[in-house]
């Protein structure tokens, strides 16, 4: 316990001096642009050095109804933090999900409360929707596609990702819904997967999942989160390393644009000339 302490206690002064916070945040920039790249070295260069350590894309299935609260998804992101070991307390600041706009406004939709009409893209841009994410769902109608989504999962349950593409290189295979394990062992849904996680609590099924964020002080104690009362192992969806400039570049473009658009808007923000100062 006294040495756990002290190992705490000299991250966490490392952390806060410069030199720690200036390569925390490269670390995060290159799993922010790289992120299948960064969880795959990250992965053997702790099992290397420290031992055992959480695989990426360890799936695992869970009671939904068993999880109540979340981290915003500006916290994690969608693949940065996959299995990765994080100290902080990003677990205490987890909200209700009745809190998150997009949970209640599914919910409210099932419960009857909210009509499909209702469902325009003003409305899911008011409840928290990004607008490129609302605005295609008044072609086809966001009611409709709740409805469909919830039939399927009716009548097939939640599946395993790898399982609906044979393309190995698409980023579609490692699109769980997340969640992350806190210091206390509490499963915490971090935004990824709303729809199917909604829908698998309305319909009180188990879903697949993958593990963002591992709490550093519940990883300490009790080690691989197979261990975790509350999660039975599936299996383990695999990142070939020939596969990863294609999955890295893909996530670029969908957070981001295309490569060759980023690249002429990096370019155009070098060339623009500073005003002269004044004599």
């Amino acid at each position: 316990m006294e040495k756990r302490k002290m190992r705490a206690h000299l991250r966490a002064t490392f952390a806060d001096s410069k030199l720690g916070v200036f390569l925390n945040q490269r670390a995060n920039n290159f799993a922010s642009d790289y992120p299948f790249t960064a969880a795959k070295l990250r992965y053997y260069t702790y099992r290397l050095t420290k031992g055992p350590a959480p695989r990426p894309f360890d799936i695992y299935v869970v009671d939904p109804n068993a999880i109540d609260r979340y981290v915003e998804w500006t916290q994690f992101g969608t693949f940065p933090y996959a299995g990765r070991i994080v100290s902080g307390t990003w677990d205490r600041d987890a909200e209700p999900l009745t809190s998150l706009a997009k949970y209640s406004l599914i919910r409210q939709h099932f419960a009857g409360e909210i009509s499909a009409q209702e469902l325009t893209s003003e409305d899911l841009i008011d409840h928290g929707y990004p607008a490129v994410e609302a605005v295609p769902y008044d072609n086809y109608g966001y009611g409709k596609y709740l409805d469909i989504l919830f039939r399927s999962l009716d009548d097939n349950g939640v599946l395993l990702q790898e399982t609906l593409t044979a393309e190995k290189r698409s980023r579609s295979r490692y699109d769980y819904v997340a969640v992350n394990i806190g210091r206390d062992g509490e499963l915490l849904f971090d935004e990824n997967g709303c729809h199917r996680f909604t829908i698998a609590q309305e319909l009180d099924v188990s879903i697949p999942v993958r593990i963002d964020a591992i709490h550093r002080e519940w990883y300490e104690e009790h080690g691989h989160p197979k261990s975790h009362a509350e999660l039975n192992y599936a299996g383990y969806v695999p990142i070939p390393w020939t596969n990863l400039p294609a999955l890295d570049r893909r996530t670029a473009e969908i957070l981001h644009g295309p490569r060759i658009e980023r690249h002429a808007s990096e370019s155009s923000r070098r060339n623009v000339t500073a005003p002269e100062s004044s004599p």
